[in-house]
């Protein structure tokens, strides 16, 4: 097999990547009916009118949701939106699952890509923000957890804290 013969490949897959979300979301249905829980490819956690949101996949989606539910007890505006369907990446259902009030976003990667303008998670955020007319949020990326360190509730209060800052 030639360059060629693989690239046409490549791109025939191309209308089964694109029904993919649609394939996961009646999945989603299927658990859901088995389990009772229904799990959203982007889930909204916090204050209805949110002005500053963490944007997280993975383990430490936990840690930042403990500390949102606490900063709502005490009347913060803020919240967390858990990503839970990394690929295909839907931009539309992303950007409905944010509050309309967000004003600043900290994404948070568990890697680091070495040379790349932003991890992986971030650059989906801003080309999103962007492609959906939403480039007036500000956004800053970060990192946690890499090769096994520690990600705890007062780390995430610190992301919140320079977030809220001037």
């Amino acid at each position: 097999q030639g360059p060629d013969v693989f690239f046409q490949g490549a791109e025939a897959a191309n209308k089964y990547h694109a029904r993919m979300p649609e394939i996961l979301e009646k999945a989603s249905e299927v658990v859901a009916g088995i389990t009772g829980r229904k799990y959203a490819p982007y889930a909204y956690e916090g204050h209805p009118e949110a002005e500053n949101v963490v944007v997280i996949m993975g383990s430490g989606a936990v840690t930042v949701s403990e500390v949102v539910h606490k900063m709502l007890e005490e009347g913060k505006k803020v919240g967390v939106l858990k990503v839970r369907q990394f690929r295909p990446w839907t931009a539309e259902k992303f950007a409905a699952a944010l509050p309309a009030t967000v004003k600043r976003i900290a994404v948070l990667d568990r890697l680091k890509e070495n040379g790349a303008m932003g991890e992986p998670l971030f650059v989906d955020v801003c080309a999103t923000l962007n492609q959906t007319g939403n480039s007036d949020i500000m956004v800053v990326g970060g990192r946690f957890g890499i090769g096994g360190k520690d990600f705890t509730p007062g780390q995430v209060l610190a992301v919140f804290d320079n977030l809220a800052a001037p």
